[in-house]
């Protein structure tokens, strides 16, 4: 799957994931910006972009697995490996 493909078919499911659960405007910023991007025409704004919510995650995760009040865990695994797919294939 092209990076494109991935931002069309998984991008708006992950921020309705973190939108969900943040209320940090910068982080839902990024997220909603994510999906209006092309690769490789921005391929510079998507690499910050998903290295920024990748950060993110990785401060928040442990929050988000302890908690007893969020139900769709899964839904956040499943982001942060969208984001690391992206990533990977930007490198």
């Amino acid at each position: 799957m092209e990076i494109n493909e991935i931002i069309i078919l998984e991008v708006d499911g992950m921020t309705e994931t973190i939108k969900d659960y943040t209320t940090e405007k910068y982080i839902i910023s990024y997220a909603d910006k994510l999906k209006e991007l092309k690769y490789p025409a921005d391929e510079n704004l998507i690499t910050v972009i998903v290295n920024r919510l990748l950060e993110w995650y990785h401060n928040e995760i442990a929050k988000i697995s302890k908690s007893n009040y969020i139900v769709n865990k899964s839904d956040h695994i499943k982001s942060i490996n969208v984001l690391t797919e992206i990533k990977k294939r930007i490198i």
